[in-house]
């Protein structure tokens, strides 16, 4: 099954400490990845168990990138008490709350990204409709998953849509700032 969790990791010191938008990027990156890792495993195994993991991963790197989209231009922004005196919050879970922090120009660019997803989004209340039927918090349900007494038929490919409109969004906002 791989290596033992007690295993030690030899890494690499930096320097100087990345960017926060950076490092909000890499980690979404890299829980993204997990969530393909897995999705894959299911895809051959057919055995589903890995999915609450697999929806925990997904929702976790858009909850990343949407922080990341709050401070996309702040680079002198490095630790979390770089933050404070800015206003900016990066607190929650919530997908509606932390997309209304973003700035609107870079709504614009998510609204965009989304449209080429999902036809029926048009306007920013259309997403915000669509992300409160999807329940814009899926990663607190899915990490305490065990605690439900129903548990609904996890909407994954709308999960992922999001977020691949998140991740092609952040791309270009990157690229241009």
């Amino acid at each position: 099954m791989g290596e033992s969790p007690n295993a030690e990791v030899e890494v690499s010191e930096r320097p100087q400490r990345r960017s926060l938008n950076h490092q909000l990027w890499i980690l979404a990156k890299c829980y993204i990845d997990s969530a393909n890792i897995l999705s894959n495993q299911v895809s051959k195994t057919g055995n589903g168990d890995p999915l609450p993991a697999m929806i925990m991963c997904t929702s976790f790197s858009i909850e990343l990138v949407l922080k990341c989209l709050l401070v996309v231009t702040r680079d002198e922004i490095r630790t979390i008490g770089d933050l404070e005196g800015t206003g900016i919050d990066l607190r929650g879970h919530d997908f509606i709350a932390l997309f209304d922090k973003v700035e609107a120009r870079y709504q614009a660019v998510v609204l965009e990204q989304m449209t080429l997803s999902i036809s029926a989004i048009k306007t920013m209340e259309d997403l915000r409709t669509w992300l409160r039927e999807l329940g814009s918090d899926p990663f607190t349900f899915w990490r305490y998953v065990y605690e439900q007494d129903r548990i609904p038929k996890p909407r994954y490919g709308d999960i992922k849509r999001f977020g691949g409109a998140l991740w092609r969004a952040i791309n270009v906002i990157r690229r241009f700032n």
